[in-house]
């Protein structure tokens, strides 16, 4: 259930692009202005999810959630489930570190997007 040092930093980084795909990539500015009601020119329509533009736009916010998935699809392929409140709490620690990672590699490693 606990990842080895490889696997963690294979998992953070899967992570972080998923993330870096959602929020930031090219690819998915369509459905991002879909979801946000932003207009294709960039301005503001007055229908304009704010709230929604801002989380999906945060590593720590979305990144955590994204993190999460990244998480439990490894914990699927594996076939192993937390069944004791201690694998619990490990489970969830290593869920926060991978979202910590993610925010930290966005804050300190990567350059926004022009």
């Amino acid at each position: 259930m606990i990842p080895s040092a490889l696997q963690f930093v294979l998992l953070a980084l899967a992570s972080y692009r998923a993330w870096r795909l959602i929020a930031e990539d090219d690819i998915t500015d369509r459905p991002r202005r879909w979801l946000t009601r932003l207009a294709k020119d960039g301005s503001f329509t007055k229908d304009y999810r704010e709230g929604l533009a801002l989380f999906i736009n945060c590593p720590w916010c979305a990144g955590a959630w994204v993190s999460l998935l990244t998480y439990i699809a490894y914990l699927g392929t594996l076939g192993e489930w937390p069944d004791t409140a201690g694998d619990v709490v490990v489970g969830v620690g290593v869920w926060f570190a991978l979202s910590c990672s993610v925010g930290l590699i966005r804050t300190n490693l990567d350059e926004p997007e022009e």
